[in-house]
């Protein structure tokens, strides 16, 4: 058997910086480790970033680091917003969620209107 734990932690310091913190533990009758790794994420765009990120294992046999760059893109195909609607239990009749209410609101900013953080 084997057996594997992973725990991440994230945080956005920013609407444009995010982090992220996260151990992977493994352990098999061939195979053990302890693994960290780490990064940050900076968006350009709404639909474009590039993040680095990092590992290092905690044991010499074999010993392991590796550092790597990436870019995303996001193709957003939607032209029409998808609505969850939940049954009203006093008359029967469907209701638009709070959640769905909050993203009307959110939906409203133009795309072109992304925060920069350059206030």
């Amino acid at each position: 058997p084997s057996y594997t734990w992973i725990t991440t932690m994230t945080h956005s310091f920013s609407s444009r910086f995010a982090g992220f913190l996260e151990y992977q533990m493994i352990k098999s009758d061939f195979y053990a480790d302890n693994i960290g790794r780490g990064g940050i994420a900076y968006l350009f765009t709404p639909d474009f970033q590039i993040d680095i990120a990092g590992l290092v294992n905690f044991k010499d046999t074999p010993k392991r680091s590796n550092l790597a760059l990436g870019l995303s893109y996001r193709f957003d195909m939607h032209d029409t917003d998808e609505r969850i609607y939940d049954e009203d239990p006093v008359d029967g009749g469907a209701k638009e969620t709070g959640n769905v209410l909050k993203e009307k609101k959110k939906k409203r900013k133009k795309k072109t209107d992304f925060d920069d953080g350059s206030n």
